[in-house]
């Protein structure tokens, strides 16, 4: 999933229909996004997705409810 996301100008990332169980790789995937809220589908994965290299600082992944 590496870069998948990069510079995205949406204002939301909403992954929580994704499953992340298999995903090896998050380097690169919100470099440069404008997205400032993310959404997933666990706090594991929200964990995940917000140690992902290059990730804006303003953005924050929590598990969707």
């Amino acid at each position: 999933m590496s870069g998948m996301f990069a510079f995205t100008r949406m204002s939301t990332i909403d992954l929580s229909s994704f499953d992340m169980t298999n995903v090896t790789t998050t380097t690169n995937m919100f470099n440069g996004a404008d997205a400032t809220t993310g959404y997933a589908w666990t706090q594991l994965d929200a964990n995940v997705l917000n140690a992902s290299s290059n990730k804006p600082s303003t953005l924050t992944f929590v598990p969707k409810s």
